[in-house]
């Protein structure tokens, strides 16, 4: 399957004597990244979404390894964006880098790649999962000189999406990995049949 929206997002920040003073830094800082991110038609300025912004205390280190007196405070702010196109964030993680050799303190672009229609994905799966634990109930049967009856019961077990070339094989839990644009979607289903002699 392949993934048909991308949740991109990066980190903002600065470091400030004090945060009433780092907030004016920190929104300037923001300004130019979303100015950068939005030049062109790439994306409109509504499509990006701040979060909250962070203040995290900067501490003196002592020659014992312990935290002295705080010295400043790094202040720290999200801005992502939801995106239809999964090609997108590959240029806005080039205007990211762009940005850093310019000396903004943002950090690598991270992106989720995501699939939308994941309920429609797994019932078609499921049909088709059936069919072939049909199809190699026939194969046990006829080995042993019997036909498959009546299904007697049905159910589902684990539900991944995986990345192509992933190697866990765990029969346990689900998993649904977000690094790669196509991905390999796999049902497990567990049926028992009644036989025929």
């Amino acid at each position: 399957i392949r993934a048909d929206k991308a949740q991109w997002s990066t980190y903002v920040s600065i470091r400030a004597e004090s945060v009433a003073s780092g907030i004016p830094a920190l929104q300037a800082a923001v300004d130019q990244v979303s100015a950068s991110l939005t030049a062109g038609d790439l994306l409109k300025a509504g499509e990006l979404q701040l979060a909250d912004w962070t203040a995290e205390p900067i501490h003196q280190r002592l020659d014992n390894g312990y935290d002295g007196a705080i010295i400043g405070y790094t202040l720290s702010r999200k801005i992502g964006v939801l995106l239809n196109d999964v090609k997108i964030p590959t240029q806005l993680n080039q205007r990211v880098e762009q940005l850093i050799q310019q000396g903004v303190s943002v950090s690598n672009g991270e992106t989720q790649y995501l699939v939308s229609n994941l309920e429609q994905i797994k019932l078609s799966l499921i049909g088709e999962a059936t069919q072939n634990a049909h199809d190699r109930a026939d194969e046990f049967a006829k080995s042993g000189g019997i036909s498959v009856g009546a299904m007697q019961s049905a159910s589902q077990g684990i539900f991944q999406i995986r990345a192509p070339l992933s190697t866990d094989e765990s029969e346990y839990g689900g998993e649904y990995d977000t690094s790669t644009i196509d991905k390999i979607a796999r049902v497990v289903v567990t049926v028992d049949y009644a036989i025929k002699n």
